[in-house]
């Protein structure tokens, strides 16, 4: 389904406005904090970024930013997805014994019945969710509508739509891996600004395409696009589901 209804190259193509819009709106952020010399928490930034993107290829609703409705309940939506993943990453012990016996070791797993209040909350905002798309029908389709054509349960729509939200996360988190990483490595910020520069043009966005064409100015080979390509390498694969230890506590100034 993946392969044939989202990443296809027509359907990428089809999406681009999507990714290009939440760019825009992006950088619209940024350049109203640097106008107004306010610091920009870029963790949020990515994630909303990300999770909008996201949600309107695959459901067809922003959830964060000026153009949403119902932000209390959208955030609800957040969080619960970060409390899945969260929550996914921790050790489980039910996960080392045969299936036959994991029911006899759930009493000893604290993450259980969390797990089932986080379900209880993520299976009551997908219902609605799959209602609104079975009622409306003078809209584009989108990938939960080749869903529900696919698949009879509603269960396993439901449970592909939150795997995918789940990799949004990521994302966000692997492109503040590498944000924190250029900080920490100017020399390596200096190339891929002079590249970026070069290649695309200074006051000009950045379009995808830029980021698999090599430039013809320069003796290394789509370094900007490697970026992210060469993380894994550095730090693991493991390592990129968590956000930077150095983001997570308050900047005192000192080193």
């Amino acid at each position: 389904m993946c392969v044939t209804e989202l990443i296809a190259p027509q359907k990428l193509d089809s999406s681009l406005w999507v990714r290009l819009q939440e760019l825009s709106r992006a950088f619209r952020i940024l350049q109203q904090s640097y106008e107004e010399k306010v610091a920009v928490d870029m963790r949020y930034l990515f994630s909303t970024f990300t999770f909008n993107a996201f949600t309107m290829i695959l459901m067809s609703k922003r959830y964060f930013g000026d153009t949403t409705d119902d932000h209390d309940q959208h955030m609800e939506l957040k969080h619960v997805i970060n409390e899945i993943f969260s929550l996914t990453i921790k050790f489980h012990i039910t996960e080392f014994v045969p299936s036959h016996l994991r029911r006899f070791f759930e009493w000893v797993d604290p993450t259980i019945p969390q797990f089932k209040r986080l379900h209880e909350k993520q299976d009551k905002f997908m219902k609605k969710i799959i209602e609104e798309h079975k009622e409306s029908t003078d809209r584009p389709k989108d990938f939960m509508d080749a869903l529900l054509e696919s698949f009879d349960a509603e269960a396993t729509v439901k449970a592909f739509i939150t795997e995918l939200l789940l990799a949004s996360d990521s994302t966000a988190v692997a492109a503040e891996w590498v944000m924190a990483q250029l900080l920490h490595n100017p020399h390596v910020l200096e190339k891929a600004q002079l590249e970026l520069n070069l290649v695309v043009g200074p006051n000009r966005l950045v379009q995808e395409t830029h980021l698999v064409c090599c430039s013809p100015l320069l003796p290394w080979k789509a370094f900007s696009s490697s970026l992210l390509s060469r993380l894994p390498k550095v730090f693991g694969s493991a390592s990129l589901l968590v956000a930077p230890q150095a983001f997570l506590a308050p900047c005192s100034g000192k080193r």
